[in-house]
């Protein structure tokens, strides 16, 4: 298993994928298609980021500056960019 597969450099993917060859499988995640096969295919809905950000304590959805379902168009649907973004944010702020 291999969790944000893009964050490798082509040459570390050739090595992974050669340590791995005798696996059974092999499972990745990434935010854009990369050298595996595709198994499952899933997005974000801008609901499950409201959710999600109305777990935090503190955190009111309907203050925010930007609506969840812009936010997510805007980084691509990648949820922790949008964490990270609210991050940087609030500590300007505060």
């Amino acid at each position: 298993m291999l969790d944000g597969a893009e964050q490798l450099s082509r040459w570390q993917r050739r090595i992974w994928k050669k340590a791995t060859a005798n696996a059974g499988g092999r499972i990745i995640t990434c935010h854009r298609p990369l050298f595996l096969d595709v198994l499952l295919h899933l997005e974000t809905r801008a609901e499950q980021l409201e959710t999600l950000l109305e777990m935090l304590p503190g955190v009111n959805v309907a203050n925010l500056p930007v609506p969840p379902g812009e936010l997510l168009q805007r980084f691509g649907g990648d949820v922790r960019l949008v964490f990270r973004h609210l991050y940087d944010c609030a500590e300007r702020r505060g």
